[in-house]
């Protein structure tokens, strides 16, 4: 078999081509997106495997350090649901706010705002571009990096993850159809294997500047 290679040019795309069987599998969104894409959209997905972790950073062009945030400060956090809620949770885990979660709805709600913070959402893709308006902004490891930013040492607030945490909400995930056929299933399952070994996840610990973390038992 051939692989083929398919032009994916933005957020949703990826379940977008494989709701609509362009594509057979993918790896690109964590736990907390697909239940977020599922209740939207009612994608029939199944999740195969866990890959890695990729904490989200917090940047600015303003301030060195998260400690010297301001009131009335501007925040650019990802327009998607499952991504804004992940941004609050970092906030509430640096101490900025408190936040109040939903289990049943999936929602969260800011209950305590001391600074008065302002929120923006701007899509994912452009939150590297928002340092120019915002004070902090969320930006994905994998956009950071590509616009030239080392998750590791350029974010003045990452997320908190743990190596080999499989059951966080964020972790990365092989995803495909529940109608996917037998043969591709023990296809993709060995491809998972396969991946899920010492190997790869020292080469996941180098990537983005050494901000991933993979997130399999092997």
């Amino acid at each position: 078999m051939i692989p083929q290679e398919y032009l994916l040019n933005h957020y949703f795309a990826p379940n977008e081509a494989l709701a609509k069987g362009t594509i057979d599998a993918n790896l690109y969104q964590h736990l907390s997106f697909l239940n977020a894409q599922r209740r939207l959209h009612h994608y029939d997905f199944e999740i195969y495997g866990t890959a890695y972790l990729d904490p989200i950073g917090i940047y600015s062009k303003k301030i060195r350090k998260i400690e010297d945030l301001g009131a009335h400060a501007l925040v650019g956090v990802p327009a998607d649901s499952a991504n804004e809620k992940r941004a609050l949770k970092v906030l509430s885990e640096a101490g900025l706010i408190e936040i109040k979660e939903d289990s049943l709805t999936g929602t969260t709600t800011v209950i305590s705002n001391p600074l008065h913070l302002n929120f923006k959402k701007f899509d994912a893709s452009v939150l590297y571009q928002s340092l120019n308006h915002t004070d902090i902004s969320f930006i994905n490891g994998n956009y950071a990096f590509d616009n030239g930013l080392n998750p590791v040492t350029d974010s003045i607030y990452r997320e908190k993850l743990s190596v080999n945490d499989t059951h966080n909400e964020y972790v990365k995930i092989f995803v495909a159809k529940n109608t996917l056929p037998p043969h591709k299933q023990n296809l993709l399952r060995r491809v998972v294997a396969r991946y899920q070994c010492p190997e790869v996840a020292r080469i996941i610990s180098t990537i983005q500047g050494g901000s991933l973390i993979p997130a399999f038992r092997f």
